[in-house]
């Protein structure tokens, strides 16, 4: 009974399955794929010896295109502003103490462009304004019969001064260094100058007061934090410091001779701006150079008594040339600030 089913065929049946085994058995041979498919040596192109390579693909073509772009793309930029407020108030009470010196150490895992771009214009508009303020006080003291107008050269000259020192200045140095072989970061010198501007907002504020030493005062200790920060951050980029130190004050005697010879007065906008730039940039390296060497005269007097065991070393000498160089420090500062407050009273 049971072997007579066994004799209906199956293959017309709904939902029956082949048999998995067939007779002729198939061996399997499995295709490399077309698309990216490795050259092997030997390679006799312009690559030769260099092992295999993979197609390019249609990606490889756009990679230069898209790394232009990006230049041009606000995107790009969103990485130098992730910041929150914790972080940018740590960097900001980190420029008012200049005498740490770790700044680079706590930007280096996130540094921002925030300081260059807000913390400059928050200064333009402060110094405009806090400057009309003040010759307004003092017009209404001399003459309060005559009327009195608002003055928009301010926020020119602010803009250009502190613009071209937070964006040139640390550029120029990048470039500098870059020629002499240091491992610069362009992004991690703005961040530094744009956070070392903080100080003369404060110090802005105080300016509207109507007693000139105290002007003249609170603008050269603003000025000394904020150089003195820069510096004492950048002492391990000081290798160009006294070069440049010397081209600028032979490219000073040069406009001297120059303007000896033919009896002219340089007086205007544009050398005014550039001497207050190198003024500047002078002095801070400077006061990098003097606090370094400090640093290693200390270090050789105090810590090593190398001055005890070799009479013949003139560390009395070491310590004269220390003292020089700060002297020379505070004359240069001193220059910085004659020359930005002749450069926006004009």
């Amino acid at each position: 009974m049971d072997d007579s089913y066994t004799n209906f065929p199956t293959s017309h049946l709904v939902g029956s399955v082949p048999a998995v085994i067939t007779e002729e058995k198939n061996s399997y041979r499995p295709e490399a794929p077309a698309a990216n498919s490795p050259i092997l040596p030997p390679n006799n192109g312009p690559n030769a010896g260099r092992g295999y390579q993979t197609l390019g693909g249609e990606g490889d073509g756009q990679q230069s295109t898209t790394k232009w772009n990006g230049v041009f793309s606000v995107s790009s930029y969103t990485e130098y502003f992730n910041v929150d407020t914790d972080l940018v108030l740590n960097r900001l009470m980190s420029s008012l103490n200049p005498t740490t010196g770790d700044f680079f150490s706590k930007i280096d895992a996130n540094p921002d462009l925030y300081g260059l771009v807000w913390i400059s214009t928050t200064l333009v508009f402060v110094i405009s304004s806090i400057g009309n303020c003040a010759t307004y006080l003092m017009h209404k003291r001399s003459d309060s019969n005559s009327s009195w107008n608002f003055d928009v050269n301010y926020v020119n000259v602010a803009a250009c001064s502190i613009y071209g020192y937070a964006l040139l200045v640390p550029l120029g140095f990048y470039f500098l260094l870059r020629y002499m072989g240091s491992s610069a970061s362009l992004i991690r010198f703005w961040c530094l100058w744009g956070y070392s501007l903080f100080v003369l907002i404060l110090s802005s504020c105080l300016l509207i007061i109507p007693v000139e030493f105290l002007r003249w005062t609170i603008t050269i200790a603003a000025a000394t934090t904020s150089a003195s920060f820069v510096a004492l951050n950048l002492r391990t980029y000081l290798i160009a410091s006294m070069g440049l130190q010397f081209l600028w004050s032979f490219s000073l005697a040069c406009l001297d001779i120059h303007a000896l010879r033919l009896k002219r007065d340089l007086w205007n906008y544009i050398f005014l701006s550039l001497l207050v730039v190198g003024d500047w940039v002078t002095a801070i390296l400077s006061l990098a150079a003097a606090c370094s060497s400090a640093g290693v005269v200390v270090l050789i007097v105090k810590d090593t008594n190398m001055c005890k065991r070799n009479p013949q070393l003139s560390c009395n000498m070491f310590q004269i040339s220390v003292a020089l160089a700060f002297i020379s420090w505070f004359f240069l500062a001193t220059s910085s600030c004659v020359m930005f407050w002749l450069t926006a009273s004009e």
